[in-house]
């Protein structure tokens, strides 16, 4: 019986925490570092090369919706032009899909950027300051499927069978949300030396506040989302490096910090392969009881050449844990860049 009331119990709180989710309304990436367009449209442009396409995925929930689990698609793609000197413009487009759950509640939304990666000083070899200052513009839609749901007032009372009618939608809602102009800016500071590197950057996404409502005539808007990441990379050997990031995101009455570390590891100095593995824990706050650890997140990354895969996998904790036998999401990355051909070299940190 004590198994049973620890399991119901962390059901609640599961229930507690999607209800969070929907109210922040935004997707979360445990692998911010490989989704950057989406941490910070000011990160776009911000790599050693000409052109960067990025994917990601992310599938949560599975132990309690079965097969209706959250699923959250995005990719990206940048462009990187060299505008005299060290300067350099880039363009980025984006897109996102989340779905999940008995409605198959989903969010879709694409976005296209600018980025100015401004070169500061520095050095010759690898010496370079940047700083970016990076907007996005972009579209959105809400929508979700009623055919899985039941409203009380289509129960028979009298024998508690479902009829047909509890499926049917009160009035005055609708499946999808109009369609939203969605807008986000960041800025972002890079320091990149021979032994270290450091990024430091914020972002704030929707800040038109767009109206996410389903229902006719009533407002229900879309509250900003505000990014703070800060993360970098210290030389142990030539071929090992430690990288530090964490990754502070606040929507509404929701907030989150996500902080760990990497051990970064190239059998070969400048050679085409290279291995991460990293820990990291994400804290979160809880209504009136203070923040509490939600989850551990174990994961990795593989280089080849300019093709980067990462996997990474989310270990609920507490009352969650229990209720989930610890399993929360995984994730999966995928990132390649193109060589590029300005004469002079593009010096960046690795994220």
């Amino acid at each position: 019986m004590r198994i049973w009331t620890s399991r119901l119990a962390g059901l609640a709180v599961i229930l507690l925490c999607i209800t969070g989710v929907i109210q922040a309304q935004d997707p979360v990436f445990s692998q911010y570092t490989a989704s950057p367009v989406y941490t910070n449209p000011a990160l776009a442009g911000l790599f050693d090369g000409e052109v960067r396409l990025t994917a990601n995925y992310r599938d949560q929930w599975s132990s309690v919706l079965g097969a209706d689990p959250l699923q959250t698609y995005a990719a990206s793609g940048e462009l990187r032009y060299n505008v005299g000197g060290r300067d350099y413009l880039a363009v980025a487009v984006n897109m996102l899909h989340d779905q999940g759950g008995e409605s198959q509640f989903n969010i879709t939304r694409a976005g296209f950027g600018v980025t100015m990666q401004k070169y500061l000083d520095g050095g010759r070899g690898r010496d370079a300051t940047y700083l970016g200052f990076g907007a996005r513009v972009g579209y959105g839609q809400h929508s979700f499927d009623p055919a899985n749901l039941w409203f009380s007032s289509g129960i028979d009372t009298a024998t508690l069978v479902i009829e047909q009618s509890a499926r049917a939608l009160p009035a005055g809602f609708t499946t999808s949300t109009r369609g939203y102009l969605d807008m986000a800016g960041g800025i972002n500071l890079a320091v990149v030396r021979r032994e270290y590197s450091l990024t430091v950057g914020v972002a704030a996404h929707h800040l038109n506040q767009p109206n996410v409502s389903f229902l006719f005539n009533s407002e229900e808007l879309l509250k900003p989302r505000f990014t703070a990441l800060v993360g970098g990379e210290y030389l142990i050997e030539d071929n090992l490096r430690l990288m530090p990031s964490a990754i502070y995101e606040k929507q509404g009455e929701v907030s989150r910090i996500t902080a760990g570390s990497a051990i970064y590891y190239q059998p070969e100095r400048g050679g085409d392969a290279g291995f991460r593995v990293g820990m990291y824990a994400r804290t979160a706050n809880q209504f009136e009881t203070g923040v509490y650890v939600q989850s551990l997140i174990v994961s990795g990354q593989v280089e080849f050449k300019r093709m980067t895969v990462g996997m990474s996998y989310d270990i609920n904790t507490g009352q969650v844990g229990r209720a989930t036998d610890g399993r929360g999401a995984f994730e999966l990355s995928l990132s390649w860049t193109k060589e590029g051909k300005s004469r002079y070299k593009v010096v960046c940190p690795k994220l």
